[in-house]
Parts: C-alpha cells; sequence; structure tokens
C-alpha cells in the first residue's frame, strides 16, 4: 500500500519525466476502492487519504474533469473515513457554506471529531464560533484548555482567542 501510494504522490508531483497526473488519479482511486471496506484500520487510512487526494484532483480537474460537486463528494468520503485534515476541512466547508449547502450543526459536529484528535486549527475554529454562538457539547473550559496548548505551541492567534474568554 505504502508503495501504491507513493507511485501516485510521484506521479501527482511530476517528480519524474513519466509522471502522468492521470496515472496519479488512477492509482489513488484503486487505492481507495481496494481498501475502503478492508478489516485493517491501516488500509482503511490509505483510502481515506486516497479519498482526500482525489477531492483535490477532482476540484482542480487534475488528471479528471474539474467538478466541484464530486470533489466535494471525496473530501466528504474522507472524512468520513477518518483522515483528519479532511474532517478539518469539510467541518470548515459545512459551517461556512462554502462550495457545499451550509449546515452549521453538522460542520461543528465534523470540527469537534477534529479537536477531539487534537487539530489545533479546528479547536481554533471552535473557540471562535463559541464566542459568536455558545456550542452544545462543548464547555468553555475544554475551550481554554486547547488554547492554551496552543498557546504553549507558539500561536499569537490562541493568544488573542484567549484574551477574549478574558484569560490573560
Amino acid at each position: 500500500l505504502g508503495a501504491r501510494y507513493r507511485l501516485a504522490d510521484l506521479h501527482a508531483k511530476h517528480a519524474s519525466p513519466e509522471a502522468n497526473p492521470k496515472k496519479a488519479y488512477s492509482l489513488y482511486k484503486s487505492l481507495y476502492d481496494d481498501n475502503r471496506n478492508a478489516d485493517l484500520a491501516v488500509r482503511r487510512v490509505y483510502s481515506a487519504l486516497a479519498a482526500y487526494k482525489l477531492s483535490g484532483y477532482v476540484l482542480e480537474g487534475i488528471g479528471t474533469r474539474p467538478s466541484e460537486s464530486k470533489g466535494f463528494k471525496w473530501l466528504e468520503v474522507s472524512a468520513e473515513g477518518g483522515y483528519l485534515i479532511s474532517q478539518y476541512e469539510w467541518g470548515k466547508r459545512l459551517v461556512a457554506g462554502d462550495g457545499v449547502g451550509q449546515n452549521l450543526d453538522e460542520g461543528v459536529r465534523w470540527l469537534i471529531v477534529a479537536a477531539n484528535q487534537g487539530h489545533a486549527e479546528a479547536r481554533g475554529e471552535l473557540a471562535r464560533l463559541n464566542l459568536d454562538r455558545p456550542i452544545a457539547n462543548l464547555d468553555e473550559d475544554t475551550i481554554i484548555a486547547w488554547l492554551k496548548e496552543w498557546v504553549d505551541a507558539g500561536s499569537g492567534e490562541a493568544r488573542l482567542l484567549l484574551r477574549e474568554y478574558g484569560i490573560e
């Protein structure tokens, strides 16, 4: 699996004169198809990662026809498959209605999934959203703890958000 993924990545990055975006698309698609229902978690991870790559390819029209709706569907499939970056991006798009129908509750749900796995930007997004409208099932103490961790990692943005929560 790793070798097939790296081969697809080499084609995607035009790493050699033989690189071909259609071949990369095809390899990612086969990785998704072959592993989406696998019993082994590592195989499902490759499937979700391949779906994420496919979302970008379809949105950009690399190796296939561009399609916003299909690209966002691949992003959703990747999020459902457990890929952290997809969960954050999908949640953010749903909250904002960016290219998809706005669904604040579903978007927040996906952001919480990503935040609970340690995604700092998802935590920041939830902190911002909570300032405008308290989020059910997410207490302020949790948000403040997340922001403090992010400050410790060097985030000035988190420091500003903490101030908005009244924490110096």
